[in-house]
């Protein structure tokens, strides 16, 4: 490659980059397009547009992508990095383990470190995942990434007190991190009753910035539904919803409301988005078949079946799915 077709490609990575980061993910796909025009076997386009496709939930067609890629460039840490995305995103974490490491190897940076540390922790290798963060905050006390890192293992360890206390410094760090403050809030809720806790936090919604904190709504909305307000927990995870559309957190509770308050039709048209995300999810999917069977929404759950296989098309239970689901509405329609 010459000086001008090396400077074109860095340019274009670099516009990649930053639409990236602006989640303007049609127009970097569109970019990369044009690129790969001019230059169809380059690998570095191919591992970006891979990353792009996994951003866009498109996992299976990411993966291909960079496994080709692979077979070019076996040493680029940057398609070990996106393959570790892709197989976290599924959370196949042995895998993502292997290439995070592996890319790693070719370069540490604190990013990698970080994702090798999450990873460490989806296979609950905390003693590992502590090694690191130690050496990490050694670097860099005020690594707020990390920090939270160490909280989630002292939760996951029922260490409440201590958990509360590292999001306690990462609040003071980064005080305008909604999710952060809505953490500190629910650890200090630990044992408490949910009636003391509803009080404290629907004062907090008094000012200003609290009420537009959609982690404040939906953790108040998590102690209603704990108390079994069940009503005023919709009314809250509605609001959070409006603060943050789309959020698959907020709209798996939200149909777990609707579900206990006997309202199937709610339940399809809630967790719908939550189930083409994440179709191995237990809970999700046993709410949504028992929606669907209650109500008799075979046509809509049809429809949502679709779109899981078309983001998922390795997870073979769809299709099974999917067949039994076709017979309903061939039993229905004789």
């Amino acid at each position: 490659m010459g000086r001008d077709e090396d400077q074109y490609l860095r340019t274009k990575l670099r516009i990649v980059g930053n639409l990236k980061k602006g989640k303007n993910l049609k127009e970097a796909m569109e970019e990369l397009t044009r690129a790969m025009e001019d230059f169809p076997h380059e690998p570095l386009l191919t591992i970006e547009l891979a990353d792009c496709l996994r951003l866009d939930g498109k996992l299976e067609e990411a993966k291909t992508l960079v496994l080709d890629a692979l077979k070019k460039v076996p040493t680029n840490m940057n398609a070990h990095k996106v393959m570790g995305e892709i197989y976290l995103d599924k959370r196949e974490y042995g895998n993502a383990l292997e290439h995070f490491e592996a890319a790693s190897r070719i370069k540490r940076t604190g990013y990698v470190t970080s994702r090798v540390i999450k990873t460490l922790i989806g296979l609950e290798r905390f003693d590992e995942a502590r090694d690191l963060i130690r050496e990490e905050l050694i670097e860099n006390p005020a690594n707020v990434i990390i920090l939270r890192y160490r909280a989630q293992i002292l939760e996951r360890e029922g260490e409440y007190q201590e958990a509360a206390n590292v999001y306690q410094r990462i609040h003071d760090l980064a005080p305008g991190d909604a999710f952060i403050y809505k953490e500190l809030l629910r650890l200090r809720s630990k044992n408490r009753e949910p009636a003391e806790v509803e009080r404290e936090m629907k004062a907090m919604m008094k000012v200003s910035t609290a009420a537009n904190n959609p982690h404040l709504h939906s953790e108040i909305g998590l102690n209603l539904k704990r108390a079994g307000k069940y009503g005023e927990a919709i009314a809250e995870f509605e609001k959070a919803l409006a603060l943050s559309p789309n959020n698959s957190f907020i709209l798996s509770h939200l149909g777990y409301c609707y579900a206990k308050l006997d309202m199937p039709s709610k339940v399809v048209e809630t967790l719908a988005g939550p189930f083409t995300e994440e179709p191995k999810d237990f809970y999700i999917r046993s709410s949504l078949v028992a929606a669907v069977k209650k109500g008799g929404h075979w046509e809509e759950f049809k429809r949502v079946l679709k779109k899981a296989i078309e983001r998922h098309p390795g997870e073979k239970s769809l299709w099974g799915l999917l067949k039994k689901t076709e017979k309903e509405l061939e039993k229905r329609e004789g």
